[in-house]
């Protein structure tokens, strides 16, 4: 796997167009551990409105409130189908008893998106679907 925060290694240039920006990327071997996780994924998605980038965060819900996320990064959107969408796909540890996870979607002119409360099972995916941003007033 490559392992890298999006957040500081993806560079906006002055046209317009990006970087990514090779400080900090590793590779990592996962097989083993891969297997403990599961996923978190769906597709951000607008007719109304370009929208250059989102963020995707997620944070635990239950024992556990997280401040900060456990996972987060910015997607790109692409026009595609007469829509401005991006999928995206979250690695999290399984979730436990006490332990849920929620999905947190910001991007600037559109209300911030929060997900329900959803499991995560070991080596599966929690899909949540299409999710559209819905513009500020």
């Amino acid at each position: 796997m490559i392992d890298f925060d999006p957040n500081t290694a993806i560079v906006v240039r002055g046209n317009g167009d990006y970087n990514l920006k090779p400080t900090g990327v590793r590779l990592v071997q996962m097989s083993d551990m891969l297997t403990q996780f599961g996923s978190i994924s769906g597709t951000v998605y607008s007719t109304f409105k370009d929208w250059s980038s989102a963020t995707v965060s997620v944070k635990r819900r239950g024992a556990i409130n997280d401040a900060d996320p456990i996972a987060a990064g910015r997607i790109f959107s692409n026009y595609t189908s007469g829509a401005w969408q991006s999928p995206f796909a979250v690695f999290v540890p399984s979730s436990s008893p006490a332990i849920s996870y929620k999905t947190f979607i910001s991007a600037n002119g559109f209300r911030i998106y929060s997900s329900s409360s959803v499991n995560v099972m070991q080596s599966q995916t929690t899909d949540l679907g299409t999710i559209p941003l819905v513009k500020t007033p």
